[in-house]
Protein backbone atom coordinates (compact mmCIF):
# COMPACT_ATOMS: atom_id res chain seq x y z
CA UNK A 1 0.00 0.00 0.00
CA UNK A 2 1.52 3.34 -0.99
CA UNK A 3 1.72 6.49 1.15
CA UNK A 4 -1.26 8.19 -0.51
CA UNK A 5 -3.50 5.20 0.21
CA UNK A 6 -2.27 5.00 3.81
CA UNK A 7 -2.84 8.73 4.31
CA UNK A 8 -6.38 8.48 2.92
CA UNK A 9 -7.15 5.47 5.09
CA UNK A 10 -5.76 7.18 8.19
CA UNK A 11 -7.76 10.33 7.42
CA UNK A 12 -10.96 8.33 6.99
CA UNK A 13 -10.38 6.49 10.27
CA UNK A 14 -9.82 9.77 12.09
CA UNK A 15 -13.07 11.19 10.71
CA UNK A 16 -14.94 8.01 11.59
CA UNK A 17 -13.56 8.00 15.13
CA UNK A 18 -14.64 11.60 15.69
CA UNK A 19 -18.17 10.95 14.44
CA UNK A 20 -20.91 11.65 17.02
CA UNK A 21 -22.29 8.16 16.30
CA UNK A 22 -19.20 6.72 17.97
CA UNK A 23 -19.34 9.03 20.98
CA UNK A 24 -21.31 6.48 22.98
CA UNK A 25 -22.83 3.15 22.09
CA UNK A 26 -26.49 2.96 21.20
CA UNK A 27 -28.75 1.28 23.70
CA UNK A 28 -30.54 -1.81 22.44
CA UNK A 29 -33.93 -2.92 23.61
CA UNK A 30 -34.20 -6.12 25.62
CA UNK A 31 -36.12 -7.69 22.75
CA UNK A 32 -33.29 -7.01 20.29
CA UNK A 33 -30.67 -8.38 22.69
CA UNK A 34 -32.76 -11.47 23.43
CA UNK A 35 -33.18 -12.14 19.70
CA UNK A 36 -29.43 -11.78 19.10
CA UNK A 37 -28.64 -14.08 22.03
CA UNK A 38 -31.10 -16.65 20.73
CA UNK A 39 -29.45 -16.64 17.29
CA UNK A 40 -25.96 -17.00 18.79
CA UNK A 41 -27.04 -19.95 20.91
CA UNK A 42 -29.20 -21.77 18.35
CA UNK A 43 -27.98 -20.81 14.86
CA UNK A 44 -24.27 -21.44 15.37
CA UNK A 45 -22.96 -24.96 15.79
CA UNK A 46 -20.55 -24.60 18.71
CA UNK A 47 -17.86 -27.16 19.54
CA UNK A 48 -17.21 -27.73 23.22
CA UNK A 49 -13.99 -29.64 22.57
CA UNK A 50 -10.92 -27.90 21.17
CA UNK A 51 -9.55 -31.15 19.77
CA UNK A 52 -12.84 -31.84 17.95
CA UNK A 53 -12.80 -28.28 16.59
CA UNK A 54 -9.21 -28.72 15.39
CA UNK A 55 -10.09 -31.94 13.59
CA UNK A 56 -13.17 -30.41 11.97
CA UNK A 57 -11.23 -27.30 10.91
CA UNK A 58 -8.49 -29.42 9.39
CA UNK A 59 -11.01 -31.52 7.44
CA UNK A 60 -12.79 -28.41 6.14
CA UNK A 61 -9.67 -26.30 5.59
CA UNK A 62 -10.96 -23.59 7.94
CA UNK A 63 -9.63 -21.66 10.88
CA UNK A 64 -10.84 -21.84 14.50
CA UNK A 65 -12.33 -18.94 16.40
CA UNK A 66 -11.72 -19.58 20.09
CA UNK A 67 -14.00 -17.92 22.62
CA UNK A 68 -13.41 -18.53 26.30
CA UNK A 69 -16.38 -17.40 28.33
CA UNK A 70 -16.98 -17.31 32.05
CA UNK A 71 -20.58 -17.83 33.06
CA UNK A 72 -23.64 -18.75 31.03
CA UNK A 73 -24.49 -16.95 27.79
CA UNK A 74 -28.19 -17.32 28.60
CA UNK A 75 -27.90 -15.83 32.07
CA UNK A 76 -26.06 -13.30 34.18
CA UNK A 77 -22.31 -13.81 34.11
Amino acid sequence: MNRACLASLFSALLMLGSSPAFARPALLSGEVVQDAESRVVSDIQWNTSLSAAEQQAQRQGKMIMWIHMLGDIKGAT
